[in-house]
């Protein structure tokens, strides 16, 4: 197996899709099936973290669990799976630009355990997604096309690129 996607949701579905496409042999797995137990079991050379809870009224209105998931857990995992392979982790502006909410808090907590995970690691903050054809307006952020942000995601799988990187327009 060339990719391991941790998450179901709309970015990871997409994704999973994108790669099976390309030709890359993937797995995907979900919160709904435990995908910190799964994704212990299942080698391949890069895995994708596109789970949590997330956005910011699920986190404010339960920080204690959205801190053990999108932190612990994850962070958990990600340092099992850098033994293993290069690993990924989808971030969001609200990192930098939202960071005194519980969501934007636990990204940027988040991003430096990736940070530390040296040159296996790649981060990519990016801004609002929107399915293709959809509509965002926050007034903050240019939206990010699903599609564009999938194929950046599956860009990696050929040409890894470590470090943290912003994808806001």
């Amino acid at each position: 197996m060339d990719a391991l996607v941790i998450g179901q949701g709309r970015i990871g579905t997409a994704l999973l899709e994108r790669l099976k496409a390309d030709g890359v042999s993937a797995v995907g797995t979900s919160l709904a099936v435990g995908p910190f137990t799964v994704a212990q079991d299942t080698p391949a050379p890069i895995t994708f973290f596109c789970a949590g809870v997330n956005g910011f009224k699920p986190c404010d209105e339960d920080p204690r669990t959205a801190a053990w998931i999108n932190v612990v857990r994850t962070l958990d995992l990600a340092n099992e799976r850098a033994r293993q392979g290069n690993v990924v982790f989808l971030s969001s502006s609200a990192a930098v630009n939202n960071r005194d909410r519980v969501y934007g808090a636990l990204k940027l907590v988040t991003e430096q355990g990736f940070l530390n995970l040296g040159e296996k690691a790649c981060i990519l903050r990016f801004g609002p997604i929107i399915r293709n054809g959809g509509e965002y307006a926050n007034g903050k952020f240019p939206p990010q096309p699903l599609d564009k942000v999938v194929g950046i995601l599956a860009g990696l799988v050929k040409a890894w690129r470590p470090g943290l990187y912003e994808v806001l327009d």
